[in-house]
């Protein structure tokens, strides 16, 4: 399960380069933050400051 959600989640931060409109923050609002926050850091990350429509701002986090 987690695999697949983490490949979507890469195949929709892929997509969001070409589309005019981001809608990966709400996916990640949804479904990621509720674990992956400054508060948890579930797995030893956090969705809080990476902006899933510019990941190179944050290349290190993003990696992950």
């Amino acid at each position: 399960m987690m695999k697949g959600v983490f490949v979507w989640s890469v195949s929709a931060v892929a997509l969001c380069a070409q589309a005019p409109t981001c809608p990966s923050r709400a996916l990640v609002n949804q479904y990621c933050l509720g674990c992956h926050n400054d508060k948890l850091k579930s797995g030893g990350f956090s969705w809080t400051k990476l902006d899933p429509s510019h990941p190179e701002q944050n290349a290190d986090e993003a990696e992950k």
